[in-house]
């Protein structure tokens, strides 16, 4: 059982889960699906101002293999 960071954080808030290429394919079709559906995803978080712009950017970017 993994330690959290604090008393105020959830546990799961740090959980990392890997995927296969195949689970990774299966679930959205290729490399650029995958980065599609992060960049929308982003695109509403910043919308909605969970993340900032500049950090939507970022993730996009390593999302598409960019970074």
């Amino acid at each position: 059982h993994a330690k959290t960071p604090g008393p105020a954080v959830c546990g799961n808030l740090l959980r990392l889960e890997s995927f296969s290429w195949p689970q990774l394919e299966s679930l959205y079709g290729s490399s650029a699906g995958y980065a599609a559906n992060i960049a929308e995803s982003v695109d509403r978080l910043v919308r909605e101002r969970w993340l900032t712009a500049s950090d939507g950017e970022k993730i996009k970017r390593e999302a598409a293999g960019l970074d």
